[in-house]
């Protein structure tokens, strides 16, 4: 791996124009460097994806040819490698996804199951709108795997008919995902059953606790008022569970059959939770059960072991007992690592946001609040930079889950 990406540097760093064969020698070179990592069982580390994705952008940017070359390379044909097919004109991207996708078919026929444990190459078909692969995302998303990046893939289909399965997004405490949810339903069109508004409203009474989450509580917002047809006066001073109140002070008066369901929130303290816990069947745990909903609560988007937002979990239930594990989980604020310890960037515009500071200069500052987004500021758009003892993890997480599914977690969370 270190000489392929050592060769591929320094092809970057020369300028000039490329010749064929530089340009087809590059292709299988980064072509190779994920099925050398697979082969040796590599640890990234948290920046790889970054670095190489910068080494791409500046390889592409001298090679015109070098698109093209890489897609009828061989070996490009792993889910991995959608760092680069994400990266590829338009037209390119859909050939990079029906390679792939055809490759990991074939596979399947052999007994292999190469799809990417965090459901990127699931996104990706969605970003192309590969029509052939929809029924397969559809049975991905009916069988609970890759639960949120089959939600992703399928509102970027826009299928009308899939309308129920996005609505179940809603339940995901990834709010980039409900953000993308709320937006595609209203680009849908679909209708507003009871069901509907009320899987809404739980995400909203959720995204009304953090004020971080303004994106999610705009998009449900608009959602809501078309599904509704109503016009609450929402107001904007801070404290967004009271700015909310006239949604939820509406869906009691409208819908009272469906007002319990919409629960108000645990504000246990840690003696009650540790005592909660301590009453758990930890033995008792189903580890497939507990997959699904490790995934359908997006702790892998944050946790896969090559992320700057979150540790990796491997062999994290030898290291803490259960009920210490879960009070980290249900209160993220207990305790914040340095090496994730969160920046709060207030800008000359008034607003604030937070994330972890990936890089810090005079010119620019950049600052990754999501796994999935990362914003730059120039330097006379910050007017302060400061430090903050909350998590970026969310609350709320075990929200929901009875004893049952917090010991089916756990035995998936001991076998990473």
């Amino acid at each position: 791996v270190e000489t392929l990406l050592f060769y591929v540097s320094v092809v970057a760093a020369l300028p000039g124009e490329r010749s064929e064969y530089v340009s087809e020698e590059v292709a299988e070179a980064v072509a190779q460097l994920h099925p050398r990592i697979l082969q040796g069982n590599r640890d990234l580390g948290r920046v790889w994806n970054d670095r190489v994705a910068d080494l791409f952008d500046t390889l592409m940017e001298k090679d015109q040819r070098l698109a093209a070359e890489l897609v009828d390379a061989p070996g490009f044909e792993l889910p991995g490698q959608v760092l680069f097919a994400r990266r590829l004109p338009a037209d390119l991207q859909t050939e990079a996804a029906q390679k792939i996708f055809n490759h990991i078919r074939n596979r399947e026929k052999a007994g292999d199951d190469l799809w990417s444990a965090d459901g990127t190459f699931v996104e990706f078909l969605g970003e192309t709108k590969y029509e052939p692969a929809l029924g397969v995302i559809r049975s991905f998303h009916d069988k609970g795997r890759f639960a949120n990046a089959t939600i992703r893939a399928l509102v970027d289909y826009g299928k009308k008919e899939d309308a129920d399965r996005i609505v179940q997004g809603f339940s995901s405490h990834d709010y980039d995902l409900i953000t993308s949810v709320a937006s595609g339903l209203v680009k849908m069109q679909v209708d507003g059953t009871p069901e509907r508004i009320l899987a809404a409203m739980k995400a909203l009474r959720r995204a009304a606790q953090d004020k971080r989450h303004t994106e999610a509580r705009k998009a449900l917002d608009e959602l809501l008022r078309k599904w509704t047809l109503q016009d609450p006066q929402i107001k904007d001073t801070g404290k967004p569970s009271d700015d909310y109140r006239p949604w939820f002070d509406w869906f009691h008066m409208a819908h009272k059959d469906l007002a319990q369901s919409l629960g108000g929130g645990s504000n246990k303290t840690e003696t009650e939770l540790r005592d909660a816990f301590s009453k758990v069947d930890w033995n008792s745990g189903n580890k497939e059960k507990g997959r699904m909903i490790y995934e359908q609560r997006a702790c892998h988007a944050c946790h896969s072991g090559n992320q700057r937002l979150g540790p990796s979990l491997k062999g994290i239930g030898g290291r803490m007992n259960p009920v210490d594990l879960f009070l980290h989980i249900a209160d993220p604020d207990l305790s914040v690592s340095p090496a994730y310890q969160v920046s709060v960037v207030e800008t000359s515009e008034g607003e604030s946001h937070s994330g972890v500071l990936i890089y810090d200069s005079s010119v620019a500052i950049l600052l990754q609040v999501s796994p999935e987004k990362t914003l730059r500021f120039t330097g006379s758009e910050v007017k302060q930079v400061s430090k903050s003892t909350k998590s970026l993890m969310p609350s709320g997480l075990l929200e929901g889950l009875e004893d049952q599914d917090l010991a089916d977690l756990h035995a998936w969370l001991k076998g990473l």
